[in-house]
């Protein structure tokens, strides 16, 4: 299980671990974009959203054929929700919920196959090993096997010390948002009761030799000295830069200043000009080292000119930006 034990490494190293939370949509391009982006990790979310089990399994094969760790966060957390997000092919598992020892022992029985649990393995997850003796299960999955328990309630913070200790307890984590509900002070990120809760989880995780995975703005809980980090979720993640967009057109802003990534296409301008003059396209504001288009259920150009960056069916959005370079 190489992508386990490449994050168990980064979590090791003492520098910043980064991922992802998959909760609104995930296709298998979110794998691509953790990887292309630098991310160390993808979470695919199926407590909140049910994506379709061949569409999970499908992003669990493409993180293993590609060494990059994909972890699951299941629905629930007994025996059998356990076995089949393991039998998906993850590599982890972000457990949601979790109050004490006893729902940590459960977890591990179905992870772990017999004498130790009670998993039949099966599906992409038999992919993970050279040959089905039990020893290559063990040796080859079971001890690289991540596992992230999520404190999100008022008994899980009671035991979390305990929950930290346990042996299958790879880190622990915090639902930020169900706990400060469960402490009375939902969703205020400053009251001293959740700030006291975090700070208690930390130092349960760090007296367990263990780091705590906090979700949320990432450069502020890097200052606050988390370093296992969940930085994103891609749908809100795109509407803060759709917003960002709107407001920064609607008040006139250049289009240099728009957020959109400055190496999405790099082409010499004397080419640009002499195709754009043959595709004649007529969204185009001319700006003397900036082009951008946006074009709405069409393409932007076609197969002659330049090629389009994105076909995205499920919202015929086709968007490009082209600067002045000297390479292609």
């Amino acid at each position: 299980m190489k992508s386990a034990r490449i994050l168990r490494e980064k979590m090791a190293s003492g520098q910043p671990v980064l991922g992802m939370l998959c909760s609104n949509h995930f296709w298998l391009q979110f794998i691509e974009l953790g990887i292309t982006a630098g991310l160390d990790y993808v979470i695919i979310d199926v407590e909140h959203h049910d994506h379709g089990s061949q569409l999970v399994a499908d992003g669990c094969m493409v993180g293993r054929l590609t060494n990059f760790p994909v972890l699951i966060r299941p629905a629930r957390t007994d025996r059998e929700s356990i076995r089949l997000a393991v039998d998906a092919g993850a590599c982890g598992l972000l457990c949601p919920m979790v109050n004490s020892v006893e729902q940590m022992d459960e977890i591990q029985s179905g992870i772990y196959l017999p004498p130790r649990g009670e998993r039949r393995p099966g599906g992409q997850g038999n992919q993970w090993v050279s040959d089905y003796n039990y020893a290559t299960w063990k040796t080859e999955v079971e001890d690289n096997f991540i596992v992230w328990p999520q404190i999100e309630s008022l008994q899980g913070l009671e035991n979390c010390e305990a929950i930290a200790k346990h042996p299958l307890c790879t880190a622990l984590a915090i639902g930020p948002y169900d706990l400060s509900a469960r402490l009375g002070c939902c969703w205020n990120s400053e009251d001293p009761r959740l700030l006291n809760a975090k700070d208690r989880l930390k130092k349960a995780a760090e007296a367990a030799g263990k780091l705590l995975w906090m979700i949320g703005d990432g450069p502020t809980n890097a200052g606050l000295g988390y370093r296992l980090l969940c930085i994103a979720e891609p749908f809100y993640l795109l509407q803060a830069t759709v917003t960002k967009l709107v407001q920064a057109t609607k008040a006139g802003a250049s289009p240099s200043v728009w957020p959109v990534p400055d190496r999405m296409f790099h082409v010499p301008n004397s080419l640009i000009q002499s195709r754009l003059a043959r595709s004649k396209p007529h969204w185009l504001n001319r700006h003397p080292k900036t082009h951008s288009g946006f074009a709405f259920g069409g393409n932007v150009c076609d197969d002659r000119t330049l090629r389009p960056i994105v076909d995205v069916d499920e919202f015929r959005c086709l968007s490009f930006q082209v600067r002045e370079s000297d390479h292609v």
